[in-house]
């Protein structure tokens, strides 16, 4: 089953004021997220933005992004009163063209999406990391806190459309004519 990140124009330009601003540490916030599967297909859809502001950070450097457990919490009751799955999203500032997660991504996420999975379980919780020029995304669906699947594409709905497909388990920007 194929993973899809869908995106509304105005929420990904939102979400482009808050996280590609200051490239000087990486940046983060949140989503919350609705799904829905077909029998070939398993979408996220994005349907409110949650940002962060310095005070919800725990660390915040270059190379570096924790979220404190109080903002933690507060994003999890929020998807539990929304009925919503959540995306953690953060940036890598000194990337371009390209993106991956890191070994300290790798690391944090594992107590993230344990939390997150506890707090809002049965939802698509899911993470989304950006290059700081926000021109490449890789993304993944935590099933738990030890168990992912790539997201394959993300796409921003609008006329044109912006699609980010994947490659070399990052998704470049591709631009197309394509309705949803």
């Amino acid at each position: 089953m194929g993973i899809q990140f869908r995106l509304s124009p105005k929420l990904f330009r939102d979400l482009q004021k808050e996280i590609a601003q200051d490239t000087a540490v990486e940046q983060g916030c949140f989503l919350l997220c609705s799904e829905a599967k077909t029998h070939s297909n398993h979408i996220l859809i994005a349907k409110r933005l949650l940002p962060l502001q310095e005070n919800d950070f725990k660390v915040q450097k270059r190379d570096l992004l924790s979220v404190s457990p109080s903002t933690m919490l507060r994003v999890s009751r929020m998807a539990q009163a929304d009925n919503s799955g959540i995306c953690f999203i953060h940036t890598h500032p000194m990337s371009f063209g390209t993106v991956g997660f890191s070994m300290a991504d790798d690391y944090g996420n594992v107590r993230t999406f344990d939390f997150l999975n506890r707090m809002v379980p049965g939802k698509a919780n899911s993470a989304l990391v950006f290059s700081g020029d926000m021109k490449a995304v890789s993304g993944r669906l935590y099933h738990t806190a030890n168990s992912w699947k790539h997201i394959e594409s993300v796409s921003v709905a609008g006329s044109p459309s912006k699609i980010l497909t994947m490659n070399n388990d990052s998704i470049k920007e591709e631009t197309r004519n394509v309705n949803f």
